[in-house]
C-alpha cells in the first residue's frame, strides 16, 4: 500500500483530456490508442502525433508551457517555445505535470504524409453509420 504522504500517479486520461481541451489536433497511436480499442495491456504514457500546422503548434506549446513539459531523461531542461521544437523531423519525449508524452511526427511514405482510415470500430464509437 503507498504511503499517505506519496504523490498520486499521473492519469494519462487526464493528459489526453487537457489535449482535447486546448483544442489540439493530433492522432492518438502507441499503448493507450490499443487500450482504447480494447487491448488488455498497461501503458505509462501518451503517444500522439500533432497535426504539425503553425496554429496548432501553437495551441500545442502553450498546453507544454502550462503542464511544465520538459524532456525526458533531462528534467530540468523545459522544453524550448518555438516551433522548431516540436515541428522538425523525428519525435519528442516528454514528460508533464499531467505524465509522460510522446511526440511523433506523421510517417512518410516517397514524399507524401499516411493518413489512417477509421476502422468500423471507430466509426461506430463515433455515431457513424
Amino acid at each position: 500500500m503507498p504511503s499517505p504522504s506519496a504523490p498520486n500517479p499521473p492519469s494519462l486520461t487526464s493528459l489526453l483530456s487537457a489535449l482535447t481541451a486546448a483544442g489540439i489536433e493530433f492522432v492518438l497511436v502507441g499503448g493507450l490508442a490499443a487500450v482504447a480499442q480494447g487491448a488488455p495491456l498497461a501503458t505509462l504514457d501518451v503517444d500522439i502525433v500533432p497535426r504539425r500546422d503553425p496554429e496548432n503548434v501553437d495551441r500545442l506549446f502553450a498546453l507544454l508551457g502550462t503542464l511544465h513539459a520538459r524532456y525526458r531523461g533531462r528534467q530540468s531542461t523545459p522544453v524550448p517555445l518555438s516551433r522548431g521544437a516540436l515541428g522538425g523531423p523525428g519525435h519528442s519525449l516528454l514528460v508533464t505535470d499531467l505524465g509522460p508524452l510522446d511526440c511523433s511526427e506523421p510517417s512518410r511514405v516517397e514524399g507524401t504524409t499516411r493518413r489512417c482510415k477509421p476502422t468500423p470500430s471507430t466509426s461506430r464509437s463515433r455515431g457513424a453509420a
